[in-house]
């Protein structure tokens, strides 16, 4: 049986700080109380050491600011058990998390940290993938349920089955949910009918989710089988193959789509013709996407490291650090590492900062050059650019 639950009144704490340390690290918001009494020791709430990270969370102000971010605030979820933190997106004005294995859906207001929303969604222990949103309305998918929320509320709008079970969220073209299939067959879910609009059949199966390209979607799957399609129709525009599997999302970049394949090599391919503009030939198989930064790549290794490439697929440097880069800026390559954000020199790929942030998990660009980290006890720290 379906479960939807929601809080949507926002019951928020804001604990404003001194500055003169990090016990008052800005403010740190959370949702108080709700109807299913979710404040029973896991609920998101305020800290009780006064609004700040603890000792062995640090982040140290002194630090931060040597490093050319302050923190906005602070916002705590459910202390991460069972499945943990398992989507992590933003979505305009909202920054919206999943939480296994009941499938939580907690929306944080991104500009103040305030707590906007939370549902459940689904049975336990049915995976959600990553949220959409178009407008007014949020989207989430299960393997085999599309659900709509209102964005303002939470409240589910509806839900769908879909054409067939997927392992991976979707990309939103128009009206266009764009899915690969586990079984290996892409289809474009109509998020107002409800039903799938076309279907397009590929060799293996679809593990990664499709990316857009303009007006079309790019998909690769298991066999290594890559096509690009119209997102309105299905038509194929292009279709070819590299020598291995392909499990992880490609990146746009510039005028190409990087594919990252187990075959060990990242693919270029043009973005209007499916030819390879150049390869890069890895140690080992790539099943992660690599981070697209102007002329700039940043390719995670397999073994923890990192590699960055020209726009040409050139070796510029590699680092032996276990991380994983976020974004980049005229300082340099911010990139989650363990227990730590770190700045790396761009020419070089030597840590110039860093901060200690324990249980580090992952972090996401923001608005307005922000970056959004959280830790592996559902910390979310929002950290905006000393101008």
């Amino acid at each position: 049986m379906r479960r939807f639950a929601i809080c949507s009144a926002p019951a928020c704490v804001a604990v404003l700080a001194s500055l003169t340390g990090l016990a008052a690290l800005l403010p740190l918001a959370g949702c108080e109380s709700s109807p299913q009494n979710w404040n029973d020791g896991t609920a998101p709430r305020a800290d009780r050491a006064g609004g700040s990270l603890s000792a062995g969370q640090s982040l140290d102000p002194t630090a931060l600011r040597e490093m050319g971010w302050s923190v906005r605030w602070i916002y705590q979820l459910r202390q991460a058990g069972g499945g943990g933190v398992t989507e992590f997106e933003v979505l305009d004005d909202l920054l919206v998390a999943v939480e296994g294995p009941d499938n939580m859906v907690t929306a944080i207001k991104v500009d103040a940290g305030q707590y906007a929303w939370k549902v459940l969604i689904g049975q336990n222990l049915e995976s959600l993938y990553r949220p959409l949103r178009d407008g007014d309305r949020v989207f989430i998918n299960s393997a085999a349920r599309f659900y709509t929320l209102d964005a303002d509320t939470g409240r589910v709008q509806g839900n769908a089955d879909l054409d067939a079970p997927v392992s991976a969220g979707a990309v939103l073209i128009n009206d266009l949910a764009i899915f690969g299939a586990a079984a290996g067959t892409a289809y474009g879910h109509d998020v107002d009918a409800g039903y799938a609009k076309w279907r397009y059949r590929m060799r293996g199966r679809l593990l990664a989710p499709p990316i857009a390209s303009g007006d079309n979607v790019f998909l690769a799957d298991e066999a290594g089988t890559y096509a690009m399609l119209d997102a309105a129709s299905g038509d194929l525009v292009f279709r070819n193959a590299v020598f291995g599997p392909v499990t992880t999302q490609p990146t746009v970049h510039r005028g190409d789509i990087l594919v990252p394949s187990q075959d060990r090599s990242l693919y270029a391919l043009n973005r209007a013709t499916g030819n390879e503009s150049w390869v890069y030939r890895a140690s080992h198989p790539l099943n992660q996407s690599p981070l697209s930064v102007g002329r700039d790549i940043y390719l995670p290794a397999e073994d923890g490291g990192v590699i960055a490439l020209d726009s040409a697929g050139a070796e510029r440097w590699t680092s032996p650090l276990h991380a994983t880069p976020v974004m980049a800026t005229d300082e340099g390559v911010y990139a989650v590492a363990n227990n730590a954000l770190v700045l790396m020199d761009p020419d070089t790929g030597a840590v110039t900062r860093s901060v200690r942030f324990s249980g580090a998990a992952q972090g996401i660009p923001g608005p307005d050059g922000s970056l959004i980290l959280r830790s592996d006890t559902g910390r979310i720290v929002r950290l905006d650019p000393i101008n």
